[in-house]
């Protein structure tokens, strides 16, 4: 696991030889906190203070992983879940390495993104309710579903808070083929992407603006980014895929 600061790569530590992956970043008073996880079988989630790092704990032969992060004052909160190889997915969140399961079906979810600038805990993801995938989100350990698209499976990847306290949550729904969409305090509004199987990977709400992020197409993937329009991301050479996971508005 690593992370590039003006292009400069910072290698993270590891208590192990096993690979690890850092999958969300999170800047506070100069320090670098990072989310992800270490190993194969099991996985172990973790999260990196300036590259040190802290095991998130679970159940002992439990497969983990970290999603998100975010850090407010001396408090760090890491959205996750973690599974066995045959049972059901669980979605949680650590605070100050103490983890809270997040109520949900017995089929499981998973839980993607977390925000607390408002003061609540406030986690978006996704279930499974026996039939198909429900995108939803948390808000102080509270389940609620965003509203379902016919009998279509919706998952809900990412969450911005707005200025004025919307909830902005990026994701799409559909079976054989997708939508990109966000939700705002859960109404939903598409994406008008131009190309198939589009998703929505990302959230941001800058002023009065919302940009989401994702990518489009199968055999080959375009990255964009959507604002009041659509800014596609391909490649130079045109001959490899892209995709957009995160966005950030300044």
């Amino acid at each position: 696991a690593c992370y590039w600061a003006n292009g400069i790569r910072h290698d993270c530590l590891t208590d192990t030889t096993a690979d690890s992956n850092a999958r969300a970043i999170y800047v506070a008073d100069g320090n670098v906190y990072l989310a992800g996880d270490i190993g194969s079988t099991p996985t172990y989630a973790y999260y990196w203070e300036n590259g040190m790092t802290h095991v998130l704990p679970v159940p002992t032969s439990y497969s983990a992983e970290a999603t998100s992060i975010y850090v407010s004052g001396s408090n760090v909160y890491v959205s996750g879940f973690y599974h066995t190889s045959t049972g059901p997915v669980v979605p949680c969140y650590w605070l100050n390495g103490n983890r809270y399961d997040l109520p949900c079906s017995t089929g499981g979810g998973e839980a993607l993104s977390i925000d607390v600038s408002t003061g609540s805990i406030i986690i978006a993801g996704y279930y499974y309710n026996g039939s198909i995938y429900v995108a939803c989100y948390w808000s102080n350990g509270i389940k609620y579903d965003l509203p379902l698209v016919g009998s279509y499976n919706t998952y809900a990847n990412s969450l911005s808070i707005s200025p004025e306290g919307d909830i902005l949550i990026a994701g799409f729904y559909g079976t054989s083929s997708t939508t990109a969409c966000y939700w705002d305090n859960g109404t939903k509004i598409d994406r008008n992407v131009t190309g198939i199987q589009p998703v929505a990977y990302a959230i941001y709400a800058a002023g009065t603006g919302v940009y989401t992020a994702g990518r489009y197409g199968t055999t080959k993937t375009i990255g964009y980014y959507w604002s009041d329009s659509e800014k596609d991301l391909s490649p130079p050479n045109g001959g490899y895929s892209t995709d957009a996971i995160t966005i950030l508005v300044q």
